[in-house]
């Protein structure tokens, strides 16, 4: 989360402007975990102004159905907000079938408090995906998943994060990387994973994508997997947990000529 001493008075303009961008990324990054969207405004220093819709299918923050009164959903809302001594008013109007729910929020702090209340309300399997993602993170490795009944489906992972993956789960190594923009690097690339993965005890099937690699991926493939199980899901984040961030690991030198192996 972060660092609300950026907003001391002390803070300059650019301090505080980069602390406002960071919150307001952070709310964003939640809502996306639920898979559902908040418009934020956060100009200058006055309150942020949260938007979102109610849908049916992605609730956050309350329950409820777009068939609802707004002035319903409204009084939820506030009751939440003050049930979390959350300071920030509470407004809403309906936008042909679907309502919009707007936070003004003064406190950059209480933006954080939304932001967690978020996370915390989200479906075991979307919560799961939210922590599988952090983890994956610490370690320079951008997966996105896509829920599907009670399963993660993961979109192309590109040939370097794929490396960086097997970094992470193997550890350091003298070893040097292969030729990521080669089909035989890719190759290998795809062979250590499964390996890596089968390792933990994850049985993924992954193969190299038949299509041009995504913008702005490196190689000439992308990596294209089969759905992991929420149980797989656990076990992988488990496993990056135990590993140390990408920024503590260390490089082991190839011993030099002569020396034991």
């Amino acid at each position: 989360m972060p660092d609300s001493s950026t907003f001391q008075p002390d803070a300059g303009p650019s301090e505080r402007l980069h602390a406002r961008s960071t919150i307001a990324e952070t709310l964003s990054d939640a809502f996306e975990a639920a898979d559902h969207y908040v418009h934020i405004w956060h100009g200058g220093d006055g309150p942020f102004t949260l938007r979102f819709y109610v849908k049916d299918d992605r609730q956050v923050l309350i329950p409820g159905t777009a068939a609802e009164p707004v002035s319903a959903l409204k009084a939820r809302l506030r009751g939440v907000v003050k049930r979390h001594g959350i300071v920030a008013d509470v407004e809403g109007r309906s936008l042909g079938r679907v309502p919009e729910l707007i936070l003004v929020v003064p406190e950059p702090d209480a933006v954080l408090r939304i932001a967690e209340l978020v996370i915390e309300g989200l479906p075991a399997l979307l919560a799961a995906r939210y922590r599988l993602r952090s983890a994956l993170l610490t370690h320079h490795v951008h997966w996105s998943f896509k829920a599907e009944g009670q399963a993660l489906a993961p979109y192309d992972l590109s040939v370097r994060c794929a490396w960086a993956l097997c970094t992470a789960l193997r550890g350091p190594t003298s070893a040097a990387a292969p030729d990521l923009s080669s089909d035989e690097g890719a190759q290998e690339v795809l062979a250590e994973l499964t390996r890596q993965l089968t390792a933990i005890g994850i049985p993924i099937q992954a193969r190299l994508s038949g299509c041009c690699p995504a913008r702005g991926h490196d190689g000439p493939h992308d990596l294209t997997w089969d759905p992991l199980s929420h149980e797989d899901v656990e076990r992988l984040i488990a496993t990056l947990l135990a590993r140390p961030p990408v920024d503590q690991h260390r490089h082991i030198p190839a011993p030099e000529a002569g020396d034991a192996a």
